[in-house]
C-alpha cells in the first residue's frame, strides 16, 4: 500500500455516514471490512486498497474481501491469538466493539467495578466475535451465541460448518484464544510479576509430587516454577470442562527433565492420561502460557501451534514464541501469517 494510501482513505472514510463507518474501519494501517482484516503486510505492501473505499456499500465487494481474508485450520493445528488491552484505545474501535456486544454482555461489562477491568472484558469479547468471524466468514461478528456446561465452560451454539473448539484466558496486560479442531482445548496464562501468596496456593491445590518439585528448588526458583506448574493445571481443568472444580490434587505435572513435560493422574481421578498434550513457554520474559488439549485422535499425530498478536478488527501480526515445553515428542510452531 502506498503510503499516503491510508491517509487520503481516512479523509474519504471521515465524511461517509456512521453506519458505513461500522463497516468500514480505517485504524493505523489496517482497513476493515465488517470484522474482517485487510491488514497491511510486508508482502502486500504494494497493494493500494483505498479503492475499495468507493464500493464500500457494495456487498458483493464486502463478500469477496470477507472470503479472502478467512482463516484457514485442519486438523491437527491449535491457533493462539494473544490481544494486549493496556495498548487499546482508540475511540472509535472502542464504540465499535461495544457495538458488536449483546445486551448480556453490556450488562456484565457494567458489572465490574474497575474501568480496567470492563475495558479488559469489552476487549475479550471483541477478540472472540472478531476472531470467531475469521474462521467462519458467514457469521457477523455481532451473531455469535454462545452457551456454557454446568461449570462455565464456553461452547459455541450457532450452527456453522466447523466444529470449533475454544478457550480464553486473561491477566494483567494479557488475553489468549486458543482456537482448534483438534480437541477440547483449555488455555491460561498468567503474570509473573503479580503478588501473591503463591506457595500458599501450592500447598491448598497441587499434587504431593508437586509440591515435592517445588520445595526442593532453591527458593529464588521456587515462584517460576509454581507459575509452571499453575498454568498447566489450569489449562488442563479447562480443557477438561470442569474448571476449578476439579480435584486438582489428584493430577501432576512433572518438569524435572529439560522440554519434557510428564503428566500422571491418579487412579481414583477417572483422568485417561494417554490422550492428552501439553505445551507451555514464556511470553515477553513476564507471562507464562499453557495450552492442553483432548485430542480427539491419536496422540502420534504431529500438532502444530500457529501464533498471532492482534488488535482485534484492526490487525494481526505473526508471534515468535520458542522453547515450547511439551509431552509431545514432535511439535511443529508455525508462522501465523
Amino acid at each position: 500500500m502506498p503510503s499516503n494510501a491510508c491517509s487520503a482513505s481516512s479523509s474519504t472514510i471521515a465524511e461517509l455516514p456512521l453506519d458505513t463507518r461500522k463497516r468500514l474501519l480505517i485504524h493505523g494501517d489496517a482497513v476493515v471490512f465488517l470484522g474482517t482484516f485487510m491488514t497491511q503486510m510486508k508482502r502486500q505492501q504494494n497493494l493500494d486498497f483505498s479503492f475499495l473505499v468507493e464500493f464500500a456499500s457494495d456487498h458483493k465487494v464486502l463478500d469477496l474481501i470477507r472470503r479472502e481474508n478467512r482463516v484457514n485450520i485442519n486438523n491437527h493445528e491449535i491457533h493462539l491469538w494473544f490481544a494486549n488491552d493496556q495498548e487499546i484505545s482508540d475511540s472509535e474501535l472502542i464504540a465499535y466493539y461495544l457495538s458488536i456486544l449483546n445486551d448480556a454482555e453490556k450488562q456484565q461489562q457494567q458489572r465490574f467495578h474497575f474501568e480496567a477491568h470492563r475495558h479488559q472484558y469489552l476487549i475479550t469479547r471483541a477478540l472472540v466475535r472478531s476472531t470467531l468471524s475469521l474462521y467462519i466468514d458467514e457469521v457477523e461478528p455481532d451473531q455469535w451465541v454462545f452457551t456454557k456446561n454446568p461449570y462455565g465452560k464456553p461452547a459455541i451454539k450457532n450452527k456453522i460448518r466447523l466444529p470449533l473448539k475454544f478457550n480464553l484466558s486473561h491477566t494483567q496486560g494479557r488475553i489468549v484464544m486458543a482456537v482448534t479442531l483438534a480437541g477440547d482445548v483449555g488455555v491460561d496464562i498468567e503474570w509473573l510479576l503479580r503478588e501473591g501468596q503463591t506457595l500458599d496456593i501450592a500447598d491448598h491445590f497441587f499434587s504431593i509430587q508437586e509440591r515435592v518439585q517445588l520445595y526442593t528448588l532453591p527458593e529464588e526458583h521456587r515462584k517460576n516454577r509454581f507459575f509452571d506448574l499453575w498454568t498447566l493445571k489450569e489449562a488442563h481443568a479447562k480443557a477438561y470442562g470442569m474448571g476449578l472444580s476439579i480435584p486438582l490434587e489428584q493430577f501432576s505435572f512433572d518438569l524435572t527433565k529439560d522440554d519434557i513435560l510428564q503428566f500422571r493422574a491418579d487412579k481414583q481421578s477417572q483422568i485417561a492420561v494417554d490422550n492428552w498434550l501439553f505445551w507451555q513457554s514464556q511470553l515477553d520474559n513476564n507471562y507464562k502460557v499453557a495450552l492442553a488439549l483432548r485430542a480427539k485422535n491419536p496422540i502420534d499425530k504431529v500438532h502444530s501451534i500457529s501464533l498471532r498478536r492482534t488488535v482485534p478488527m484492526c490487525e494481526i501480526n505473526t508471534l515468535n514464541i520458542k522453547n515450547f515445553k511439551c509431552n509431545q515428542p514432535k511439535l511443529i510452531v508455525t508462522e501465523a501469517l
